[in-house]
Order: C-alpha cells, then structure tokens, then sequence
C-alpha cells in the first residue's frame, strides 16, 4: 500500500527493546499507531460493545486484519465459538499468536499469515461465518485495501451473516490552507525552482492533523460517500456542496464515522481519538465564492476533482 493514503502515517519503523545495557535494535515492520490504537478507549469501547451487542456466543466469526490480536480475543471473551483471523504483516502476526497464547485462547482463535484474498480464494475457512469483522480503515477509508476486502467478504458472507462495520459514511467540507498545501507542495526558495519534486505529490490524499495547521472552512460539512462492505461499489462517487465564505479552495478535509450495529468508531476531529483526518488536494486550487453550488468527483482512491459549479 502506497503511505501517502495511509491514516495512520508513520515512518520511524524501528526501536530500542530490551534495557538501555543490553544493546539489542529490534526492526519494526508495523507502524508506531497500533500503540496509539490500542490506547485509543473509545476505539476500544466501541468495538467491545458492538461486540457484546451482536450476540457472538457460541457464533463463528471470521477477523480481516489481526493487529496484535486485541479484537479476536474480545470476540473470544465474549463467548464466541471460534475465531478465524488474518494478518498479512507477518511481524504482527507473531505478535498476536503470542498474546492469544500468553491469554490461553489459541484453541479458540485461529490466525493466519495471509489476506483475506488468499483466505477467501485459498479455502482456509471451510464454514460460512456468522459474523464478519474489519477495521481495516485509514483515514480516508480505502487506503488499506477497502475494495478488495468489500470483495472478499461479499464472497464469504452469507444472507444471515453479520458484517462489522455495516455501513462507513464519509463526510467532508472544503478547506482553504496554505499549511495543508504546504505538507503536500514544495514553493520556490530565494528564486530556486524546486518544481521537480512537485511531480511526486500526493493525487489522491494524506493524513493531517487539523489542530496543528491554520486552516479556513469555505463550506460546511456534507456527506460525501457511503460504503458498505457486503455491496458492491461504484468507482467514482460524486458531491455537491455550497461555500459560505469566498476563499481559495485548496481541497477537502474528510473524516468517517464507521457504525459497528450501534457503535461508531470515527475520525471526526470532534471525537478527539488517535486518529488523522483526511486532506484531498485539489491539482489546481481555485476560488469559490459564497452562495455557489460547487460539484466534485471523488473516486476509488480518493483522489478530487471538479465535476461543476453553478450559482445557488
């Protein structure tokens, strides 16, 4: 997966274990948010009562990314009959076969080093699941793989199955910052050109944390896209919204809220969890003015364009 659409973006992949004398450098393959992540309470909360919420005793459930083994051992704890997880990187899937070991749940949870695709094509669940979980979701939504694990769970699932999350809506509002642009823009220094680098700038969207950037709305939020693991998806989804405000549209700031039965866990930079929100660049920033109408086309990466305008 390209880091640009991740979420959860980070680059120091490695760190100190063991005590300060023992000299040992451990090489991470997994990013430092799954810390974070499993910190992250309401996260947790949520996804521990949707649990409770689905009636998992003595159900079968299918898990598409294992992390660190958390979620398998809370449908676990919450009577579920077995457990089938995956997860492709193989140094969390280590990680996790040794929490479900040290919690005496390795007859209950069953993980593989693999894809939900190579799971689905490869015959490793012999049983329609009664439930499906994901949390496979950055902040844009798709950077991890939303479609081809929409797919794959449309494969397994059956009518009676239970998909976690069952819906994702996404919302977002246009944003005029010169800070955002600059995360994602290189300008001119002391008449140097240093356009070159510009050829390798996001298209699609990279995370940001909003508090940390001056920023203006130049519309308010609306809802830009649905998605639903157990449909199939249109590639490209199309919004409109009016600014309130004349200004220079550098893009749109995008968040989710993921509803797990009752429970969402989101991004919303109102609920204050660990995660980023989502920045969409436009190619060529542009003025609006207050009281148009302004349509965009948001497709399967999340990249942004404009599809119309027009006065209200």
């Amino acid at each position: 997966m390209n880091v640009d659409l991740g979420l959860r973006y980070d680059q120091n992949t490695s760190r100190r274990v063991g005590s300060l004398n023992d000299g040992l450098l451990a090489k991470r393959s997994f990013p430092t948010w799954h810390f974070a992540m499993m910190n992250d309470v309401s996260r947790t909360q949520a996804i521990e009562h949707s649990i409770r919420d689905a009636g998992v005793t003595g159900k079968t459930v299918f898990e598409i990314g294992t992390g660190a083994g958390l979620t398998a051992m809370l449908f676990a704890r919450q009577g579920a009959r077995h457990i089938y997880t995956c997860e492709v990187d193989r140094q969390l899937y280590d990680v996790a076969r040794e929490a479900i070991r040290m919690n005496g749940l390795e007859k209950r949870i069953t993980i593989f080093p693999a894809s939900s695709t190579e799971i689905v094509e490869g015959g490793g669940i012999d049983v329609v699941p009664d439930v499906v979980f994901t949390e496979t979701l950055d902040c844009g939504v798709v950077g991890e793989g939303f479609f081809s694990i929409a797919s794959d769970i449309h494969r397994i699932a059956g009518p009676d199955t239970i998909i976690l999350p069952s819906l994702v809506v996404q919302y977002g509002y246009l944003v005029n910052s010169d800070d955002i642009r600059g995360l994602n823009v290189a300008h001119n220094h002391s008449d140097l050109d240093l356009s070159p680098i510009n050829g390798h700038s996001t298209s699609s969207y990279y995370p940001v944390r909003l508090p940390a950037h001056a920023s203006r709305s130049l519309s308010s939020p609306c809802q830009v896209r649905k998605y639903s693991y157990g449909e199939p998806q249109n590639a490209t989804a199309t919004f409109r919204t009016a600014a309130y405000r004349d200004g220079m549209c550098h893009g749109l700031l995008s968040y989710f809220h993921a509803f797990y039965g009752n429970h969402v866990i989101s991004n919303d930079i109102r609920d204050g969890g660990h995660w980023h929100q989502a920045f969409h660049p436009l190619a060529t920033p542009f003025l609006v003015k207050a009281g148009h109408v302004y349509g965009f086309n948001l497709g399967d990466d999340g990249s942004l364009s404009v599809a119309e305008t027009k006065e209200s």
